[in-house]
């Protein structure tokens, strides 16, 4: 993976009013597509979300993301018998058999009830929109980036930084790259990028 690929064990901060509209969405609509720009967190707040919301409702969770394999036998395989299922779809416009999963929410009388979280980027989302509603309705969150005090919270917090000129570096480069807030400090291209902007 990636040097840039961000972590999903650090503590899961400020999205308090997403997780509410994600709520929200699914007691209306089988589809919540959550939709941002690279690198604000899309996937992580449907991770955990999907964690908390299985857990509660007894769901078979399932997590889908391209892998370059077809994926209509691998669905077959584990929706399979009646149940409630909770499918979370990551960077949905790069599923090649999305409509194939959007397929089961039409299973309800076979007794295969099923919740679809979705997570795409902006400039796809047109795309996942026309699949989508070929088959259903669906709500939509907004993932907004983070601002400039809660970077510097979430730094304080995850990384146990205090010094407020790395802070404040840390920050700044981050309404640039997002990622940068999240992943290791002692990644190479997280220090280059320190040891070059603080000199």
């Amino acid at each position: 993976s990636s040097a840039f690929s961000a972590p999903l064990d650090n503590e899961f901060l400020y999205r308090e009013d997403e997780i509410k509209k994600l709520d929200e969405v699914l007691e209306e609509y089988d589809v919540a597509v959550i939709s941002g720009t690279a690198g604000t967190g899309k996937t992580r707040l449907a991770v955990e979300f999907a964690k908390n919301r299985s857990s509660e409702q007894g769901e078979t969770l399932l997590c889908i993301r391209d892998n370059a394999l077809p994926i209509y036998e691998e669905l077959q395989m584990h929706l399979n018998h009646p149940g409630k299922y909770l499918l979370f779809v990551d960077d949905a416009n790069q599923i090649a058999g999305l409509s194939h999963i959007l397929q089961y929410l039409l299973k309800k009388e076979n007794g295969i009830i099923v919740k679809i979280i979705i997570t795409v980027r902006d400039y796809a989302l047109n795309e996942v929109h026309k699949k989508i509603m070929e088959v259903a309705r669906y709500g939509i969150i907004k993932v907004k980036p983070f601002d400039k005090e809660k970077i510097e919270e979430i730094i304080k917090v995850n990384l146990g930084i205090k010094k407020q000129h790395y802070l404040k570096r840390i920050s700044e480069i981050s309404i640039s790259f997002p990622l940068t807030i999240i992943c290791p400090l002692n990644s190479s291209p997280v220090k280059a990028i320190l040891d070059k902007s603080i000199r």
